[in-house]
Formats: structure tokens, C-alpha cells, sequence
């Protein structure tokens, strides 16, 4: 089973995504790789079928089964610049308060979209 932890910076920058993107029971964000293999964060309106699933405090997380294993133990953080880009870091060794297991079967960056689509 996977652990991961999110911080909670990820949990608030997740959450703040989610909402300014209409928030649905499905919506969450990703990890995945993108076609050269680097690790990717991206809004996702649902999980893959091979997705293991995690939600804290009402942030949905979606890791893909291709990069479990890269992430497994490590912390998930995120930072939101003055700008509004989004940036989350993948972290070894976690400055934070406990794990979260998925529940079922610098890592990127995102823009904040300034309007609702």
C-alpha cells in the first residue's frame, strides 16, 4: 500500500485547485509521467481505474501506478507564488505531522487558472 504524505500546504494548494476548478466528488489532482518520464501534477476530473486514491481533509490525490513506487514514502508539498503558478516539490525526507495511506489500487507545475472554464 502506499504512503504518502502531504503537507499541509499540499492539502490547501490541492484544495484551492479543486475549488477554482468546480469542485465535483471526482475532481482531483494527479501524479503521473508525462512521454519523457518526468513526474507530472495535473487537475484530473476523475482517478484512473489503476489510480490509488488518497483524500485528506478533502483534498483528492490521484497517483497513477506507474510512479507509486517513485513516490512511496516521501512527502508531497506545494507553494503558491506571487505570480499564482503553482508549484509542488517531492520530498524525502517530510518536515510534517503524519502519513496518509491511498485507500485502493519537484514533481511539477501547474498554472491557476484565473477564470472558471
Amino acid at each position: 500500500m502506499l504512503t504518502l504524505t502531504l503537507t499541509m500546504t499540499a492539502v490547501q494548494v490541492i484544495r484551492v485547485l479543486m475549488d477554482e476548478h468546480g469542485i465535483t466528488s471526482e475532481v482531483g489532482v494527479r501524479l503521473s509521467n508525462d512521454e519523457a518520464g518526468a513526474l507530472t501534477v495535473s487537475l484530473a476530473p476523475w482517478p484512473n481505474a489503476d489510480d490509488q486514491v488518497m483524500e485528506v481533509s478533502g483534498a483528492r490525490l490521484f497517483v497513477d501506478s506507474d510512479v507509486a513506487r517513485a513516490v512511496d514514502g516521501k512527502a508531497l508539498d506545494a507553494a503558491i507564488t506571487d505570480g499564482g503558478e503553482v508549484l509542488f516539490a517531492l520530498n524525502d525526507r517530510p518536515h510534517v505531522v503524519g502519513a496518509r495511506r491511498a485507500a485502493h489500487p519537484p514533481c511539477g507545475r501547474h498554472r491557476r487558472s484565473r477564470s472558471r472554464p
